[in-house]
């Protein structure tokens, strides 16, 4: 089947690593899917490129790059955004973005999501509230670790339905967007 282009999705903001390889109409034609992932800033240029190898494409034939700009890990952000940001700017290639709350709000249906924020806090996402204001930080509170279940993207769902999500994603100028940080990043020590 020949298809206008090709497109990619990556999201390294969590524990697991996805990167999918999808057609203009959504449908999925490969995926690589690790779950709960520590080191995903290695394996990212290896994975793309093995990705492209076993499809026999090349990166000009690439016409979208999708990603998760957060909020997330603050490495884990960084890393997959950096990657295809690059990507988009060195070939032309169109830039699309969504959040992880864009995201866990198809899967997810209630009223509140809850991240890991690390250091024993959580970010919570109150859907109703965004919904009214479409303002992510003030819709976002960081709140001490409790029975709080969190909340993780199911990637395999993603995959099996991922034309339902086609419509959480905005075109960008590389440039001009940045991952979504809720915490202010905390590199080093005074």
């Amino acid at each position: 089947m020949k298809y206008n282009g090709f497109n990619i999705y990556l999201d390294t903001t969590n524990t697991d690593f996805a990167l999918f390889l999808f057609n203009e109409n959504f449908e999925i034609l490969d995926k690589v899917i690790y779950k709960d992932l520590k080191k995903k800033v290695d394996i990212i240029p290896t994975e793309f490129e093995n990705l492209l190898k076993r499809n026999n494409l090349k990166v000009e034939l690439i016409k979208g790059l999708y990603t998760n700009i957060g909020p997330g890990f603050f490495t884990g952000v960084r890393a997959g955004f950096l990657f295809l940001r690059t990507l988009s700017l060195l070939n032309e290639i169109d830039f699309y973005i969504t959040r992880t709350f864009e995201i866990l709000s198809k899967q997810i249906k209630d009223n509140k999501i809850y991240l890991n924020a690390q250091g024993q806090k959580l970010y919570e996402f109150d859907l109703l509230k965004h919904k009214k204001t479409n303002d992510y930080e003030d819709s976002i509170t960081i709140i001490d670790c409790d029975d709080q279940k969190l909340s993780q993207i199911n990637f395999e769902d993603m995959t099996n339905n991922f034309s339902l999500y086609k419509d959480i994603f905005v075109k960008v100028k590389p440039l001009e967007i940045e991952p979504l940080y809720i915490k202010k990043p905390q590199i080093g020590g005074l």
